[in-house]
């Protein structure tokens, strides 16, 4: 998995409501992930007139990636959420009417994008989170479920959600085939909801409106799902013997939906300010370039280390050798650059990284981007690289590192470290010589 996916990995796990995430960089390169159930789907897309991307499916049991060349006919580039957030004023959360999701799911829902920098790269982002119509049914059934209750999304046309239905449509979604007229409902408690909210003046806010049928009395509560995109519409109807436990207890699940969107929102503004989304700038390297560097041997640019994270003596997690390896990343940093090769030995031999036992590589990365980030500085993620590789059944951590034209120092216990190489080693300057070694560098 490339290092941008594994940042939108992270956020997506993190909040299962969303359902995917695009990011477009002022090139118009498209970034964007997808998590379901069993896979994480992503792909990256040039700025060109061509649909045709390549899709990568890792599934989350096995870890095996497979991929396959499609096309796909609504990028997320060609979305309103990215070409209306083009005029939109920065760091502006703008949400956007029920339109069909990016790739190759066939789903609707809605779209809330931002237009921001990209703290790592410094370069103006488009970031577009979507919420499908499936994920907002089952985020209001969760808060119902001890309610006895009907619960359904319809729209302004007076047109119901079926989201079990199958699309008709051979290429990308069509509004139309989710949709049922409320007079075709099978449901008599739907139709009669619906009629109900028909009578309603102000269709801006939260909204009850008692009706009867067979005998039964009913209380329904309405509402927009958002302002924003105040086309569709989520109610929540509960017979009235059980109407008082509901407003003691659970019917917040009218109230919950915008805080379902507040928190999207919060998700966004989150990615801007970590600026954990970095696009792959820097050079990557390829499996022929690190068995080079092996081949190579350690010295000023090359440097090898056994484990990410285990001591081998003692068989168990050590901060210090983390912090070994990072403290080479600082110094690559305030030198010349280079590359160190985690789960190669001293003699130059592929060892693995069975020993530090992540679970799977994205635990793995993520620990990785984590470390980076406490001890390094996601402000200097820019200019470091860091990928997996596979050789002879073997893996092992390749982190690339370009000079930096800031210094760089190690955060660790309180306290700041700055290195710098020499020869094969990183080694540690006290602060009068560092300020000398940075004023020095900054004249050149």
């Amino acid at each position: 998995m490339e290092n941008w996916s594994s940042a939108l990995y992270a956020d997506l796990q993190s909040n299962r409501n969303i359902t995917s995430v695009a990011v477009i960089d002022k090139n118009g390169n498209e970034y964007y992930a997808a998590l379901n159930d069993s896979a994480l789907i992503y792909y990256r897309a040039s700025n060109d007139q061509s649909n045709k991307v390549r899709i990568y499916s890792q599934n989350l049991l096995t870890e095996s990636v497979t991929s396959f060349d499609t096309i796909i006919s609504n990028k997320a580039i060609n979305l309103d959420s990215y070409t209306q957030q083009l005029s939109m004023p920065p760091d502006s959360v703008v949400w956007y009417k029920i339109q069909p999701l990016p790739g190759i799911s066939k789903m609707l829902g809605l779209a809330a994008s931002i237009k921001t920098i990209n703290k790592t790269s410094g370069n103006e982002i488009i970031i577009t989170m979507y919420i499908s119509v499936k994920n907002i049914y089952s985020f209001m059934e969760t808060i119902a479920h001890h309610v006895n209750s009907e619960i359904f999304l319809f729209t302004l046309e007076h047109e119901v959600f079926d989201i079990e239905t199958e699309p008709n449509s051979l290429g990308e979604p069509v509004l139309s085939d989710y949709l049922v007229k409320w007079d075709s409902i099978k449901n008599p408690v739907y139709q009669k909801a619906i009629l109900k909210w028909d009578e309603i003046g102000n269709k801006d806010s939260v909204q009850f409106q008692s009706f009867k049928l067979a005998k039964q009395k009913y209380w329904g509560g309405y509402r927009p799902v958002h302002q924003r995109t105040g086309n569709l519409w989520a109610a929540l109807i509960v017979s009235e013997d059980d109407f008082l436990t509901v407003l003691k207890g659970r019917l917040g699940i009218l109230f919950f939906i915008p805080i379902l969107i507040l928190l999207v929102s919060a998700v966004i503004l989150v990615l801007v300010i970590r600026g954990n989304i970095k696009l792959g700038k820097g050079k990557k390297l390829g499996i022929e370039d690190v068995l080079k560097l092996i081949e190579t041997g350690e010295n000023e640019h090359v440097e090898f280390k056994s484990t990410i994270r285990t001591n081998l003596y003692t068989n168990n997690p050590g901060k210090e050798i983390e912090l070994a390896w990072l403290k080479s990343v600082v110094g690559f940093c305030n030198s010349n650059g280079g590359t160190i090769l985690i789960g190669v030995n001293d003699e130059g031999e592929i060892v693995g990284l069975e020993p530090d036992k992540f679970p799977n590589d994205d635990k793995c990365m993520l620990h990785v981007q984590s470390l980076l980030r406490d001890h390094v500085g996601m402000e200097f993620t820019e200019y470091i690289n860091y990928r997996l590789f596979k050789f002879d059944g073997k893996k092992f951590l390749a982190v690339h590192c370009t000079s930096s034209p800031k210094p760089v120092f190690l955060s660790s216990n309180n306290k700041e470290q700055f290195y710098v190489r020499s020869g094969p080693a990183s080694i540690e300057l006290p602060i009068s010589k560092a300020l000398k070694y940075i004023e020095d560098r900054n004249k050149k």
